[in-house]
């Protein structure tokens, strides 16, 4: 290895390039630099790339231009390559077995003979490799490729191939790089303090810290929970969750419509599991606040309660006072108003997540 700057002009003849040396000079603009691959990058697409960028039929894939950066060869100092595709690759898929399914991959290769890779002709191509009928897996990866699409090819007769976008993402030094979810993310074992990635599948923002992942508030959420004791039928269910590592916040309000109905106790479930101290909890530990609110002429108006993490790690339930004028709590059920169409039931609350991520 040599001292290597770039741009400067060559007096009596130094210094002279190669393509390494202006590969590993461009390396400062990369992302994904490591202790053992100083002068590395974050192999992946541009982001803003099509998930759509790959199709096929069942007998044709193909590719729309894109490009991209990889770090791909085994030399420390090969540095990262930048690539470009400006036209549309098509190719054969392979027949379909007649009675198992097959996943296929859609792949990036870099040759370089000046790497001693093997090859015979510098190039960046986009390439397919068909799997092994019935294996459930994709086939094992080339050397110097990465995967940018799965085709899940089913038996003969079945159609085209489902498209599943793989592609990691490449990104600029100090920004943060977009995974797909946990798994794409979990594949780099070198992160370092400080990095932080945005996952596609949740949209929520995680930095790393000394300890691991640890999901940063990306602003509000809404979410699908499931109910304890009331089925919504054609009433209706808004909830939303903003999270900070292993810190939830929790809004809901659930509407009584014609269809809906109620038996036994009433609770929400977290939109992440909770700690497992809340799991043996035999009584209340109390979380946040809850009203109904009862829309009937001459009904009470509203009933305020609280709610609880009660023996559940995954569920919040709620309580409210029995009565006017009496503190004991209770469930919140059917049996403490008369809930009909048009009434609520809403609150928010704060917990303790299981993870931080």
């Amino acid at each position: 290895m040599v001292d290597n700057i770039w741009p400067v002009n060559a007096v009596t003849g130094a210094p002279s390039y190669t393509g390494r040396k202006l590969r590993q000079t461009g390396a400062p603009a990369f992302a994904g630099a490591t202790s053992a691959r100083p002068l590395g990058a974050r192999t992946g697409v541009r982001p803003g790339t099509s998930p759509t960028t790959v199709t096929a039929t069942s007998s044709l894939w193909t590719v729309q231009p894109f490009a991209g950066a990889a770090d791909l060869h085994t030399a420390v100092e090969a540095g990262p390559y930048q690539f470009a595709f400006d036209a549309v690759a098509t190719g054969a898929v392979t027949a379909a077995h007649a009675s198992l399914t097959r996943i296929d991959i859609i792949y990036v290769q870099i040759d370089d003979p000046a790497e001693a890779d093997g090859s015979s002709v510098p190039a960046a191509t986009r390439k397919y490799l068909a799997g092994t009928a019935g294996s459930g897996i994709p086939p094992t990866t080339p050397a110097r490729s990465f995967v940018i699409a799965h085709l899940n090819v089913p038996i003969s007769g079945g159609g085209a191939p489902a498209v599943t976008w793989v592609a990691p993402y490449m990104a600029a030094a100090g920004a943060t790089v977009r995974v797909k979810d946990a798994a794409q993310r979990d594949l780099t074992s070198t992160w370092s303090q400080g990095d932080e990635v945005q996952r596609l599948d949740t949209d929520a923002t995680e930095l790393r810290d000394a300890v691991g992942w640890r999901s940063r508030s990306n602003g509000w959420v809404s979410f699908t929970p499931t109910l304890q004791g009331i089925t919504i039928g054609n009433g209706t269910i808004d909830a939303r969750y903003r999270r900070d590592g292993d810190c939830v916040d929790v809004e809901f309000s659930i509407g009584w419509g014609t269809t809906t109905s109620a038996a036994g106790a009433f609770g929400i479930s977290f939109p992440f599991a909770g700690i497992a101290k809340y799991a043996g909890v035999a009584k209340y530990f109390a979380l946040g606040v809850v009203i109904a609110a009862d829309s009937s002429a001459g009904a009470p108006g509203t009933v305020p309660g609280v709610i609880v993490a009660e023996s559940s790690s995954t569920v919040a339930k709620f309580y409210a006072t029995s009565g006017s004028g009496v503190t004991t709590l209770v469930p919140m059920a059917n049996t403490l108003i008369p809930f009909t169409t048009g009434d609520t039931v809403s609150g928010s609350f704060r917990y303790q997540a299981a993870s931080t991520s």
